[in-house]
């Protein structure tokens, strides 16, 4: 008679460093998507202190080489002043690129800049248009703001059927905001 033992088998999950390492050897060998991926690790690596000014030199090698997360991270860090000082022409600038080159999140984050006036001039109708960009792209946030504009009739949005139809929309890609807007939609007269 045979005794079956069952073996465990132990595989050492791959450390944050083993993974940081692979992607820089990557990134040095020309792979951009490495770079920025490698960026995003320094920047929000929970094991240790993140590495800001690293973040940033990868996400710059990225998106100079044309890899449009790279540029969307640099918009973003120096939207938030996130590892550097805050600098929203800079973001703009960073953002521009990587809406031009099909990031929708980059061009909702442009439009807020647009929207609010924050380091640009105050401009609705080129909000709109990137937040329209941004919602064709299926990036919900974008489509909750440009409904924003419409239920709220900023001018010259002043059609909140709309706005009501854009806030389902982004409630069918799954944000939870839009969906609340529509549970408290005021009863239509």
């Amino acid at each position: 008679m045979f005794l079956l033992i069952p073996v465990l088998l132990v595989v050492a999950a791959p450390t944050f460093d083993n993974a940081l390492s692979a992607r820089l050897k990557l990134c040095e060998a020309g792979d951009l998507r490495s770079c920025n991926k490698a960026g995003w690790m320094h920047l929000t690596n929970k094991t240790a202190h993140p590495n800001l000014a690293e973040a940033r030199a990868l996400f710059e090698r990225a998106c100079h080489g044309g890899e449009v997360r790279g540029c969307y991270n640099l918009g973003h860090m120096f939207d938030t002043g996130t590892g550097v000082a805050p600098d929203k022409q800079r973001a703009a600038q960073y953002y521009e690129t990587a809406c031009d080159k099909g990031y929708p999140q980059a061009c909702s984050n442009l439009g807020n800049l647009h929207r609010d006036g924050d380091g640009l001039p105050m401009n609705r109708s080129r909000a709109a248009d990137l937040y329209r960009l941004a919602c064709d792209g299926h990036e919900m946030i974008g489509c909750r703001n440009l409904a924003e504009l419409h239920v709220r009739r900023a001018a010259p949005f002043l059609d909140p059927a709309i706005g009501w139809s854009l806030y389902e929309r982004s409630c069918a890609l799954g944000d939870a905001a839009s969906c609340r807007a529509l549970d408290a939609r005021p009863p239509e007269k």
